[in-house]
C-alpha cells in the first residue's frame, strides 16, 4: 500500500513544488509521473502477490477515517492513470500550447493525476464525492486556462 500512496503524492508533492517555484517545468512534471509510474506498477506488483490490502489513514477508524483500498483493479488504474499521464505530459511538453503566459497547465495536470489516483483508491462516499469535487475544480480550470475559442459558434 506504501507504493500507491507513493504514486498518489508524487504528482502533489510536484503541483506544490511548481505552485511554489512559478515556472513552467514540464520536465518536472514528467519525471514526477515517470517516478509515479513507477511506484503504481510496483503497487500492482504487490497486489498480485500479497492480495487486496486496506489502510486508514491517520489510525481513525472506518466512520469517520479515510479509508483507501488498493485491490487488483485499483492498481491497474493507478498504472493506467499515470501511464496515460505521462503519455500526455510529454505531448504538452513538445507542443505550442503548453508554452502560454500562465504557468498554471502544470500544476492543475498534476494535481488532476493525483485527484484520480485519490478517485481510485477511497472506498467511501463521501471521499469519492471530495475527489471527484477535486476533479471537477481541476478540469473546470483547465478549460479557463485554454482560453476563449473564438471560432465556436456560440449558441442562441
Amino acid at each position: 500500500m506504501s507504493a500507491a500512496l507513493l504514486s498518489l503524492l508524487i504528482p502533489l508533492l510536484a503541483a506544490l513544488i511548481l505552485l511554489l517555484l512559478r515556472v513552467r517545468a514540464g520536465s518536472l512534471v514528467i519525471l514526477a509521473t515517470a517516478a509515479s509510474l513507477v511506484c503504481a506498477a510496483l503497487a500492482l506488483h504487490q497486489v498480485v502477490i500479497d492480495g487486496t490490502q486496506q489502510l486508514n489513514l491517520g489510525g481513525w477508524e472506518t466512520p469517520l477515517g479515510i479509508r483507501f483500498e488498493l485491490g487488483p483493479l485499483t492498481a491497474l488504474l493507478l498504472v493506467f492513470t499515470a501511464l496515460i499521464h505521462l503519455l500526455v505530459a510529454i505531448y504538452a511538453q513538445r507542443s505550442r500550447h503548453s508554452q502560454t503566459r500562465d504557468t498554471d497547465f502544470w500544476p492543475l495536470s498534476c494535481l488532476l493525476h493525483a485527484s484520480l489516483g485519490a478517485l481510485w483508491l477511497s472506498r467511501d462516499l463521501f471521499n469519492w464525492y471530495v475527489t471527484l469535487e477535486l476533479l471537477g475544480l481541476v478540469a473546470v480550470a483547465m478549460v479557463i486556462l485554454s482560453g476563449p475559442r473564438s471560432h465556436v459558434p456560440a449558441l442562441r
